[in-house]
């Protein structure tokens, strides 16, 4: 269905009169009717990548293949006409997918138009799409007036209404909350159960490493793994994202902490807690800080065992804290320097690991 064989794309930047590698051998395979994700963080490629796959970049060299075609071989109108009748794409921007002053319906049915499919079929798939995206509830409202889960839905149904063969998610929960993020995920899931579409989903939200049949992470560029249980050690480098630079508290009651704040605090030395698509809930916690029977007491104990405290704390006495530099503590000078140094593997599945 869609296979990458070491694409590279380079960027000449006219400012610096630099060229600017986004893609440096990138190689990916995905099967008709999978669901995958493709993890990595900002500057990795991954936009770069899904806009070659659509067809609006073409590969400086290497070969990308969809449905049998190859996209370096197509001009520019090949690529549109295949973009229209075989792909459909998401945007995290859900203004940028839907007509904002038109009701949810209305949004479904443009691109039946389009295709000018007889009236009552339309209305018949429309009616399917509200159904699969949980959005019959409001398929009278204005785009404007929808929550962000629900125009996030109604921007995959619209991407879902011309019936491609692909669908292709760019960081499609990126301005979503945890419940609305897990919502999106179930969604998704549904649509590659009941409608058998292959889907990508592109994205450097970590949640996503293990709730698809199979997740590939890039990095700098190149595929760095892929596998079903891709574990928390390979995809620390995400952890320093600057997008996951930022601490905030959503409406499904989670706390960001930003990565370097967490490390000055100490909290990773104690416990952490990690959710599981299945709603399970791991705890893990380092036993020279802390002991067994110590977690034990603490997560069996009553709310109304725990103490609560709140003051009120004006700017100026957050500022300094806020507006700190946290730079880790010098290490010792390395004996042995390695820079800019990769090693390609041969996998059984086929896949080239860097």
């Amino acid at each position: 269905m869609i296979t990458c064989n070491d694409v590279i794309k380079v960027y000449y930047d006219s400012d610096t009169e630099l060229k600017v590698a986004a893609l440096r051998g990138m190689d990916l395979k995905v099967k008709e009717g999978e669901l995958v994700s493709i993890i990595g963080p900002s500057g990795s490629g991954k936009t770069t990548l899904v806009k070659i796959l659509s067809g609006i970049e073409q590969p400086t060299s290497g070969d990308v293949i969809i449905n049998g075609k190859n996209f370096g071989k197509l001009d520019d109108f090949e690529r549109r006409e295949f973009r229209f009748n075989h792909l459909g794409i998401i945007n995290q921007f859900t203004s940028e997918n839907l007509f904002t002053h038109l009701s949810v319906r209305q949004n479904l049915l443009i691109p039946k138009k389009l295709f000018f499919l007889p009236k009552e079929q339309s209305k018949k798939e429309v009616d399917e799409l509200l159904k699969i995206l949980n959005l019959k509830h409001v398929e009278q409202n204005i785009v404007d007036k929808l929550s962000g889960g629900e125009a996030m839905r109604l921007s995959m149904g619209v991407a879902l209404s011309k019936n491609p063969t692909i669908l292709l998610a760019d960081e499609p929960t990126g301005q979503l909350d945890s419940k609305n993020t897990q919502d999106m995920i179930d969604t998704i899931k549904q649509v590659n159960l009941e409608m058998g579409k292959t889907i990508l989903v592109v994205t450097h939200d970590i949640r996503y490493r293990n709730v698809f049949e199979k997740s590939f992470v890039i990095r700098d560029g190149k595929l760095a793994g892929i596998g079903k249980d891709i574990g928390k050690d390979e995809l620390e480098f995400l952890l320093h994202a600057t997008e996951l630079n930022r601490a905030y508290l959503d409406s499904s009651n989670y706390v960001r902490i930003p990565d370097e704040i967490k490390a000055v605090t100490g909290l990773g030395e104690l416990v952490e807690f990690d959710t599981h698509p299945s709603r399970k809930v791991g705890l893990l916690w380092n036993p020279e800080k802390v002991t067994r029977e110590e977690v034990y007491k603490i997560v069996s104990s009553p709310l109304d065992d725990f103490d609560e405290k709140i003051e009120q704390v004006s700017f100026e006495e957050v500022e300094k804290l806020l507006g700190r530099e946290f730079i880790p503590p010098e290490k010792a000078k390395p004996i042995v320097k390695i820079k800019n140094m990769s090693k390609g593997y041969q996998s059984r599945a086929g896949y080239t690991e860097v």
